[in-house]
């Protein structure tokens, strides 16, 4: 809820910061449509803790692993269509990916002698995690001067999470471990705020780099209220017809 509140604090401070200072009003696009493409980065960071247990010697073996998600590239389309004045109905559909790595701990009940487990550690690498979001918002635009232009978007995020994670384990003889990945899938809702700024570099395209809230919390099976999405920034080409 932190990360939802500075950036809706960080839109209204830039809402006061767009009231024009000069006396002359620029002329305001009158396109219907808009489309942006933008490529920029995830920038949350996120462990995932997974537990795994089987009975192994008439024992119980237990494999733990901790998984550090860090920031990776997003790469997203946002068009709208006019609706009144300077406001519009949009949809953004963003894609998240990246890959991490696991370290994993496991105690192995010894096949002759009763509770005297034996500790393996290991790591897993290319565990690859993917997030697509569609969101509906709506867009308020507003120009600045004649070359740049500020909209404020605000609308739900739906969120679609896979996770690769070190989630099971078997056991060879006489206490060896062979690590198995598996795969979680899970869909999460949540709030979208973006901020983003135009240089027009003609009448109907240009620049822009944004700043955006689109995170939602989801319960995979290793893991309850798992975090996906969060603060992301970046930037693209702005296109007007």
């Amino acid at each position: 809820m932190a990360n939802v509140k500075y950036a809706l604090g960080l839109c209204a401070g830039l809402a006061l910061c767009a009231v024009p200072v000069h006396a002359q009003t620029p002329t305001p696009s009158t396109e219907p449509f808009f489309l942006n493409v933008n490529v920029g980065g995830q920038l949350a960071t996120r462990t995932i803790n997974a537990v795994a247990r089987k009975t192994v010697y008439d024992e119980t073996a237990t494999l733990t692993s901790s998984q550090a998600i860090g920031p990776g590239l997003v790469g997203d389309f946002d068009g709208g269509y006019r609706i009144r004045q300077d406001f519009f109905a949009g949809l953004l559909v963003s894609f998240f990916s990246n890959s991490s790595d696991a370290t994993t701990s496991a105690s192995i009940p010894d096949p002759v002698f009763f509770n005297r487990p034996k500790t393996v550690t290991g790591s897993t690498s290319g565990l690859k995690r993917s997030e697509v979001a569609i969101a509906p918002h709506v867009t308020w635009a507003r120009t600045l001067t004649d070359n740049f232009d500020i909209t404020f978007s605000g609308g739900i995020a739906f969120i679609r999470l896979s996770q690769d994670i070190v989630g099971n384990f078997d056991v060879t003889p006489p206490q060896n471990v062979v690590i198995l990945q598996t795969s979680e899938k899970a869909n999460g809702v949540g709030p979208l705020a973006q901020v983003d700024l135009v240089y027009n570099v003609k009448t109907r395209w240009g620049v822009g780099g944004y700043l955006r809230y689109a995170g939602a919390s989801v319960d995979l099976p290793s893991q309850a209220d798992a975090n996906v999405g969060g603060m992301q920034a970046g930037g693209g080409i702005r296109l007007r017809f």
